[in-house]
């Protein structure tokens, strides 16, 4: 039945067909022109700007309907609500009339296939939304509040036709609650948050090491003895469920197994791999500690957990982890050792295979689908929905596709690695960032086998390099990563080398000596030596054949259907209750964008991030992100002075990145409070990443007055900044870190200097290149962003003469 929510015939065609997972619906173009126009994030794909523009002084008027579902009714209270916030009237009857028409006003059950598209249409006094279900609604109301907000202080909004559906059906955000404790209203305001990103899945990370957060009822030691008391009773996540429903998202539950259930064993020591007493774990890492894989008695407690835990979330998928295995328990218990043998497995590996196909049958037998991490890539999984959750690079992504599994792109998305949005917002599901291009050279190379530990466990990689010094190139791959090497360094016997292995930058220094290599290897927080023996070169005797360079093959559009889209993923050994929202947002708008628009439409980066500072403008004034914690801590940190001076100081300080924090803290636990200044801040600097724009934008424009006033602006609010909020720095949490408040404040004063006179004085430049080291310095896992901006913007104007 077909239900109208207006009295007046809708005067266009509506165009349907749901949801496409090609990354290729581009049929409409984005000129320029329009982007200026307007600032919707995500961009929807199809907008038609006629041209005029339309007063809405009087608000708007939505027209009431004639019956309605509470599901619809609850989306159009919320969208008042929200109105109402930003002070855009809505009662008033000679405002623009926004008419609606839903074909399906029940509440439905959501699915991946649920047709989540739309069209607004605004044509002189009326606007149309139109919809399949209440879905759609919810997403055309959602871009009709960002088309409002921006047109609060003109008064105006343009007429204009949006025919919108996303690029992807999957558009997550998981949530780790188990390493350190996020509470139900934290994760009520993150569903409020994704509803403005059009984002589509809250997958929650419920089991780990360091807790089991579900109350069950049929093994209630999971929870009591797993959890510190903190979890989530049946009843909060049928709560959950319901208010992520209404708003158009799905739930998906993620148990993981069968590692990382330290938890669990707490309680039950009989399924796991050794025969002791297990307590919940407080440090990080990843712990030996597992299920036995070769007990009945551990499937049939799989069986029931799962059993129960589906009843609870009714979506058709099921995450079961899977990821991180260490097999040093299974190795060592006789029982484990002769299942192996009796079943011809040959290793712990084809073990863990055999744990993967069997709970996969289990989730099937209750008509679900399995999901896991890139670990649990097997053959022989069925292709039935089977999805594996992509988190280590797009190698395994694009394998995935290949073999017909569904696949779901993480790597590159943790939250927790502190990127900045346009490092994020260069990602895209469909594009092997790590592809190499490399032709070999068959008449000069060479290849190593490399050893090394990696929190003492024995880790392989290896190394080829093609060509002859200076012009050296090569790969090295390491922890299932290959990375090309454009720059190598090698003399008769020494080899250096740098490369991103995607923790971060990592480096490579190792002497010669014959067949033999000794050296160190950097990555991230990591130093470790590292070993490699030579086993193949165009001079090098009985050597192994050339290495075959396995370039990665572009998806074919066929293979391309089977990603179904992407995560944020947020992993909290350095997030809680108080700092979350903030590691979240703003920044996974950038890759809500990336999995919603078209792939054409997501490539302009400094518009992205125009749009998305309306966005996070936008949900503030809705009161939906909770930067008063943030807030909270800052002034925790320095009671003594005025906030909002130390707030200004914070907002160009940013969190190191991908692991580095664990150079400052090693020991950092689930029990740590977070409360100190690395928590306190935002892991993006907004306001360095602007400042950067502009030094950029002079060195471009030459002697542009204008951007050169906005320079000295800028530069003019920070040289004050330090003896503004120098007595703080007696707090001992805050006293490390005063020598980047001198800095920022020294080199402001330094740039302006330059700007006016272009030269220093020796005694000058003696400081400055001191102010220049510690300006730069990591300290207690943060950094000054603006540093490097400040110091091209120096030299620049010092080279000018």
């Amino acid at each position: 039945m077909q239900v109208k929510y207006t009295p007046l015939l809708l005067l266009f065609f509506f165009i349907s067909g749901g949801c496409s997972n090609s990354p290729n619906n581009e049929d409409v173009g984005l000129t320029q022109e329009i982007r200026t126009k307007l600032s919707l994030i995500p961009l929807p794909a199809s907008i038609d700007l006629p041209g005029a523009e339309i007063n809405i002084q009087n608000g708007i008027y939505v027209v009431p309907a004639l019956q309605s579902s509470k599901v619809v009714e609850q989306s159009l209270e919320r969208f008042i609500t929200h109105m109402r916030r930003i002070g855009v009237s809505t009662s008033n009857p000679s405002g623009i009339q926004v008419n609606l028409e839903i074909e399906n006003e029940a509440d439905i059950a959501l699915t991946i296939n649920t047709d989540e598209s739309y069209r607004l249409e605004l044509d002189g006094k009326k606007m149309y939304i139109k919809a399949a279900n209440f879905v759609g609604l919810n997403h055309g109301l959602v871009t009709l509040g960002q088309l409002l907000h921006a047109s609060v202080s003109t008064k105006t909004i343009p007429e204009i036709t949006i025919v919108d559906k996303p690029r992807y059906p999957w558009r997550g955000v998981m949530i780790d609650v188990s390493r350190h404790w996020i509470p139900k209203r934290i994760l009520l305001r993150n569903i409020d948050a994704m509803v403005q990103a059009k984002m589509n899945v809250m997958h929650l990370h419920l089991s780990d090491d360091q807790g089991f957060r579900v109350e069950s009822k049929l093994f209630p030691k999971l929870h009591l003895k797993g959890s510190n008391g903190q979890y989530f009773t049946q009843d909060d996540i049928s709560e959950i469920i319901d208010y992520a429903h209404v708003r158009g998202i799905r739930v998906i539950p993620e148990f993981d197994m069968p590692g990382h259930t330290t938890s669990w064993l707490a309680g039950y020591p009989e399924i796991g791999s050794k025969d002791e007493e297990y307590e919940v774990a407080e440090g990080y890492g990843v712990f030996p500690n597992t299920l036995n894989p070769a007990s009945l008695k551990t499937f049939i407690f799989v069986k029931s957990l799962i059993q129960e835990m589906s009843g609870i979330f009714p979506d058709e998928y099921f995450h079961i982890g899977g990821d991180e295995i260490l097999y040093d328990h299974w190795k060592e218990n006789e029982g484990i050792l002769k299942f192996m043998s009796q079943n011809n497995l040959t290793d712990p590996s084809q073990l863990l295979a055999f744990f993967h196909l069997r709970v996969q049958k289990i989730i099937q037998d209750l008509g679900k689908k399995m999901i896991g991490w890139d670990e649990v890539i097997r053959p022989e999984l069925a292709k039935d929905g089977t999805v594996i959750q992509s988190r280590r690079g797009h190698h395994s992504l694009f394998r995935t596709a290949k073999m017909g599994l569904g696949s779901i792109s993480s790597s590159g998305w943790n939250l927790d690695h502190n990127l900045s949005m346009s490092d994020m917002y260069t990602i895209d599901p469909t594009i092997d960032t790590d592809y190499l291009d490399i032709e070999p050279d068959s008449i000069n190379w060479q290849a190593w086998t490399l050893s090394f530990k990696i929190n003492d466990l024995p880790s392989e990689g290896s190394l080829v390099l093609f060509g002859r010094s200076p012009n050296l190139r090569g790969i090295i791959t390491m922890m299932n990563r290959s990375t090309l090497l454009e720059q190598v360094k090698m003399n008769d016997d020494k080899l250096e080398l740098s490369f991103n292995n995607g923790l971060g930058n990592a480096s490579l220094t190792a002497q010669l000596e014959d067949l033999e290599m000794k050296g160190s290897l950097s990555m991230s927080v990591i130093d470790t030596p590292i070993e490699g023996k030579k086993i193949g070169g165009s001079n090098v005797e009985n050597s192994i054949a050339l290495p075959r360079i396995n370039r990665t093959e572009n998806l074919s559009t066929e293979e391309q259907k089977q990603i179904l889209g992407g995560e944020a993923c947020l992993w909290t050994e350095w997030a809680n209750e108080k700092n979350s929202l903030s590691f979240i947002w703003p920044r996974t708008i950038a890759i809500a964008e990336k999995l919603w628009s078209p792939q054409s439409y997501t490539r302009d980066i400094a518009d992205m991030y125009r749009r998305s500072g309306s966005f996070s403008n936008y949900i503030d004034l809705l009161d939906i992100t909770d930067i008063s914690n943030l807030e909270n801590l800052a002034t925790e940190l320095s009671s003594e002075i005025n906030t909002d001076d130390m707030l200004t100081f914070m907002s160009v300080i940013e969190d190191v990145k991908y692991y580095d924090r664990w150079a400052f803290n090693f020991n950092h636990s689930s029990k740590d409070s977070l409360n100190g200044i690395a928590d306190a801040i935002v892991s993006e600097s907004i306001t360095a990443y602007n400042f950067g724009r502009l030094v950029d934008q002079l060195q471009k424009e030459g002697s542009s007055q204008s951007t050169k006033d906005r320079i000295i602006m800028q530069l003019e609010s920070w040289i004050p900044l330090y003896r503004s909020i120098e007595p703080s720095f007696k707090n001992e949490k805050l006293k490390s870190i005063e020598v980047l408040a001198l800095a920022l404040s020294d080199l402001s004063k330094i740039a302006l200097h330059v700007m006016e006179s272009r030269s220093l004085t020796n005694e000058e430049s003696i400081y400055y290149e001191r102010l220049k080291v510690n300006a730069q310095r990591r300290i207690d896992g943060v950094y000054l962003a603006p540093s490097v901006h400040l110091i091209n913007l120096i030299d620049r104007f010092r080279t000018e003469l």
